[in-house]
């Protein structure tokens, strides 16, 4: 049965919403849930740390490996977060969606309490405030090659966000992208597998996503370019690479764009002035709804900034899902056969040249 809100959401409000619970059930688990959602007070259930109970609740205990609840008022059935809120709080399952929705987008970790599971180390329990960056590698070899050669990320951009602390290579070989608030402080960080065709993307534990990665212009612009991830940003330096007129930004997603661009206008003192935004979005629905937020935000708060989309000029395959990455490879694609197709004319004419 469709819950009330259902019924009135487009086609793009639906794919967005699918696209922020994905993101939340990632980055939100079970404890957290039950703790800083519902308010429980956790106790350890028995010797095993994998197994949580509550003071508020005997019947209700949490799996920590398998990331589930059971709750024997409810049956033998195992509870993903939402379920849990749902059941717990006698709530439709809308209802538990949005709170957990709601929990999500206005979860600062250097506020609340993260909980973590380790089953690696004797199954340990610890509890974290603020962003927790993985080991580094003790070199960035196949991240920097990944993003050279599967990315076709210009090797300026890789110097830049090396140099300036904003990229390492984690010891699982992902790919891990760092961003500063305002005060410089590092609160965002996300990691980005490195094996062509395998996709993985993760925020890093205790990643204020709302940050985002915000590369900011050496000259005072009045223009920002907003991007739904890390590689389209890159990808959008990568393809400008005598860029003067923008600050880019960089999101967790598209359904985080909109609050990622008004956290950053609102404290970042270099955006107070702009007059002038680019959506880069993917083509899809979630871009395209991200997109349409943007422009709602723009003329509710009557600021004088126009808001336009990015063209792909000459893009061979606008397929559903095409970002700016898709662009950035078609063009050195298509940079790479012009130039092998001017080296055989030239070796052509030498070989005449000798005869």
């Amino acid at each position: 049965m469709k819950g009330v809100a259902d019924e009135f959401m487009t086609k793009y409000d639906k794919e967005a919403r699918k696209e922020m619970i994905k993101a939340a059930l990632l980055n939100v688990n079970i404890l957290e849930t039950a703790v800083n959602i519902l308010g429980l007070t956790p106790q350890q259930y028995t010797n095993n740390r994998r197994f949580i109970k509550f003071v508020e609740s005997s019947s209700l205990v949490l799996d920590l490996k398998s990331n589930r609840a059971f709750y024997n008022k409810y049956g033998s059935s195992a509870l993903s977060p939402i379920d849990l809120i749902k059941e717990y709080s006698n709530l439709s399952l809308t209802q538990a969606v949005n709170q957990f929705l709601k929990y999500y987008s206005n979860r600062n970790p250097e506020e609340a309490e993260i909980f973590h599971y380790d089953p690696l180390k004797d199954q340990e329990v610890y509890v974290s405030r603020g962003l927790l960056l993985p080991e580094p590698n003790k070199d960035d070899v196949q991240a920097v090659n990944y993003l050279r050669e599967t990315r076709r990320i210009s090797e300026y951009v890789i110097n830049y966000i090396r140099e300036n602390g904003m990229f390492y290579e984690d010891t699982y070989h992902n790919c891990v992208f760092v961003g500063e608030d305002h005060e410089g402080k590092q609160k965002f960080g996300c990691k980005r597998g490195t094996i062509p065709n395998v996709k993985f993307q993760r925020d890093c534990s205790g990643s204020f996503k709302n940050c985002g990665f915000f590369i900011p212009n050496r000259f005072p612009v009045k223009k920002l370019v907003i991007t739904e991830c890390v590689i389209d940003a890159l990808s959008y330096l990568s393809l400008n690479p005598s860029l003067i007129d923008a600050h880019v930004l960089g999101a967790s997603g598209a359904g985080t764009a909109p609050n990622t661009l008004w956290y950053n206008y609102g404290t970042r003192e270099c955006l107070k002035n702009i007059n002038e935004i680019v959506t880069c979005f993917d083509c899809d629905e979630a871009g395209l709804h991200a997109h349409e937020k943007i422009v709602e935000w723009v003329k509710e708060n009557n600021l004088p900034i126009k808001v336009s989309k990015f063209e792909f000029d000459g893009a061979l395959n606008m397929r559903k899902g095409y970002d700016l990455n898709d662009y950035l490879i078609e063009r050195r694609e298509q940079e790479d056969y012009i130039a092998m197709m001017k080296e055989t004319v030239q070796d052509n004419e030498n070989v005449n040249e000798l005869e």
